[in-house]
């Protein structure tokens, strides 16, 4: 599951909206824009007529780099110290 706001994916707005794949958050992207922002939703609908790839070319180097929920970067280390840091 990743999250993104509406911002991030090219709206107005910094609602978060999340999914599990691309295709589910262009849905979600979608359906928050329709309701939401009418304007931007028009907008999009003229760029999607003259590039229909576009703003999903964009938006998905975004989404790809969008860590997933519950990720988290834990440094590796190939041995650990179980000694005391000092002896008495």
């Amino acid at each position: 599951m990743k999250t993104m706001t509406c911002k991030q994916l090219g709206g107005k707005c910094d609602q978060e909206l999340s999914a599990e794949t691309w295709d589910d958050m262009v849905q979600t992207m979608t359906k928050h824009v329709i309701e939401k922002h009418p304007d931007v939703a028009k907008d999009m609908e003229q760029m999607h007529k003259i590039d229909p790839e576009k703003w999903s070319n964009e938006t998905k180097l975004k989404w790809d780099a969008t860590p997933e929920i519950g990720s988290v970067l834990m440094p590796q280390s190939t041995s650990v110290n179980t000694e005391p840091a000092y002896r008495a």
